[in-house]
């Protein structure tokens, strides 16, 4: 009896031995884990690139970027979607030299008057031109954060036809490996009216905007 009694014994502490082991070593495979996870979300971290120069900080852009493409809408690429009234988007694509200096292609060129005004920081805070027949444009940004990306917009034209006046407002959903996006959503208050028959209009709309941006090697 002593002796069967020896026996549980010395099988119970070695049982306890082995659980004891076997609890560190989970421990040390969940401290392996959580150790591998937070390395893992350290190296998915983007470092984002340096403005280059002051025409592609103007444009919140980073890195050595060659063209900037039309922007369109994501599920509706034909749609227009108010890209009329931002004078850079729609149907101009944006090109730059290898040394940084913004390329002015025709689109912009016969614009007239075309000016551009910088806020503090080097970022584009207001773009404006006009018409031969006197009608204005005038393009606001505001809420512009630290990459140079305005989160409103203001748009505003008159001349002989009437008078338009859009409000815009972005979020920034997606970023390429420069840290420049590539995505964001759009939503517009658009009001207008017509100097003709006398009517006005308001409308609202939303969807989502891409561009492709490439870069000198």
């Amino acid at each position: 009896m002593k002796k069967n009694l020896f026996l549980i014994a010395i099988t119970s502490i070695g049982l306890m031995a082995c659980g004891g082991s076997a609890n560190k070593t989970a421990e040390a495979e969940n401290d392996s884990i959580s150790n591998a996870t937070t390395e893992v979300e350290e190296v998915v971290e983007v470092t984002k690139a340096e403005f280059m120069s002051a025409d592609l900080k103007m444009f919140g852009l980073r890195g050595n970027v060659k063209e900037v493409s039309t922007v369109t809408n994501k599920d509706n690429p034909d749609g227009i979607n108010y890209s009329y009234c931002r004078v850079y988007t729609g149907s101009r694509s944006l090109t730059f030299k290898d040394d940084g200096k913004w390329k002015k292609t025709e689109d912009f060129t016969i614009l007239i008057d075309l000016a551009n005004k910088c806020n503090d920081d080097g970022f584009m805070k207001k773009t404006s031109h006009r018409e031969s027949d006197g009608t204005t444009y005038e393009n606001t940004y505001e809420e512009i954060d630290e990459n140079g990306w305005a989160h409103k917009e203001t748009y505003a034209e008159e001349g002989p036809c009437g008078v338009f006046k859009n409000k815009f407002t972005y979020e920034y959903t997606v970023t390429d490996n420069q840290g420049n996006w590539t995505e964001r959503k759009v939503s517009v208050d658009a009001h207008s009216e017509s100097y003709e028959d006398g009517t006005k209009e308001d409308k609202h709309e939303e969807w989502v905007e891409v561009r492709t941006i490439t870069y000198y090697e």
